[in-house]
């Protein structure tokens, strides 16, 4: 899923999520104004990084400072890293989406990991880092990483501009369309639950075969589903990167899962690492209305009234999405 770019979906992908969209890392802390001990990054200009860290036990996570000089904020990058193990990693303190998206030979800038951390992704929604600013990305890598190396190589900039690899560039941009084809597949099936003429477990189920349907098509080389997104791309690397798209969908599909189930129930409990990091997508400030407060607004049933929400805030993701779901008219990126 879907980077955690109110930060990583990046996606809370972590698409992802988280993870993905993502989609793959944690909230990243809040831009500040120091760059002290950050050093240029040599293949992308106005980007200063810090050194890659461990951080104190148990957990012993990594973390990276990532800085901008540059002109105009920072709205999305993405950082691949190369980590070893002494012991295998626990499973079951393992970001699990971020493993399924772990496919060898395929990241182009190298390593075995990678985050995304972008400001239309629910995981990191509103990401940003103005000029002068530096924020912080926590790595939620697997237990058991004792060694990892590696960077920022792609960022996007609030002016259109873009710098750094171009085909991981395009992996930004096909988690965007992944995200936003899932968006469009969903209202229909929201509307009907919103308006009672399909049930909450009729939705439901179909959100969960749609999934389904995309789990069995993620491999190297599978095709973007047909008229989902419909975007002219980069022939260079459309046959193998539609997989990003993919990942992003099904993360977006777990998490709706999630949301639109009662709170307690069964579904929201096992997809709750789903929701770690924030889903949907909101506008800065934003503040939606409650279950009880629709409910006896309308008045509806409180799984209509949760379909209700979800409905106007996919809405507005939509929205704010669009027209920006591929670089800028004669827009470069080196390779």
């Amino acid at each position: 899923m879907f980077a955690s770019f109110r930060s990583g979906l990046i996606l809370g992908s972590a698409f992802v999520a988280a993870g993905s969209f993502g989609m793959a890392a944690q909230q990243a802390a809040p831009a500040t104004a120091h760059s002290i001990a950050l050093k240029p990054n040599k293949h992308i200009p106005g980007v200063v990084e810090g050194r890659l860290t461990q951080g104190p036990p148990p957990d012993r996570l990594w973390y990276k400072k990532v800085g901008n000089h540059s002109s105009s904020p920072i709205v999305a990058l993405f950082a691949a890293f190369h980590c070893g193990y002494s012991a295998p990693p626990s499973r079951s303190r393992a970001n699990t989406w971020l493993d399924t998206r772990v496919i060898p030979g395929i990241n182009s800038s190298g390593g075995n990991r990678f985050i995304i951390y972008d400001s239309l992704s629910a995981e990191t929604a509103n990401f940003e880092i103005p000029p002068g600013g530096s924020t912080r990305m926590d790595l939620r890598f697997p237990i058991g990483y004792v060694r990892c190396s590696g960077g920022v190589k792609t960022v996007l900039f609030a002016d259109g501009r873009s710098e750094g690899n171009r085909v991981d560039m395009w992996r930004m941009y096909r988690q965007r369309q992944g995200i936003y084809a899932a968006i469009g597949r969903s209202i229909p099936i929201l509307e009907q639950v919103a308006n009672g003429k399909m049930s909450l477990e009729q939705g439901l189920g179909t959100l969960h075969g749609y999934s389904q349907s995309l789990r069995y098509q993620i491999n190297p080389g599978a095709a973007f589903p047909s008229g989902s997104a419909g975007y002219a791309s980069d022939p260079a690397v459309d046959s193998l990167y539609t997989l990003d798209g993919m990942t992003a969908m099904v993360q977006f599909y777990r998490s709706l899962e999630a949301s639109l189930s009662p709170p307690g129930s069964a579904l929201r409990k096992f997809y709750s690492h789903y929701l770690r990091g924030g889903f949907p997508w909101r506008p800065a400030g934003s503040k939606q209305p409650t279950v009880d407060q629709v409910a006896q607004a309308r008045p509806v049933s409180p799984d209509q009234a949760r379909a209700v929400i979800l409905l106007n805030e996919l809405q507005q993701w939509r929205a704010a999405l669009k027209g920006h779901l591929k670089p800028a008219k004669g827009e470069s990126v080196a390779r």
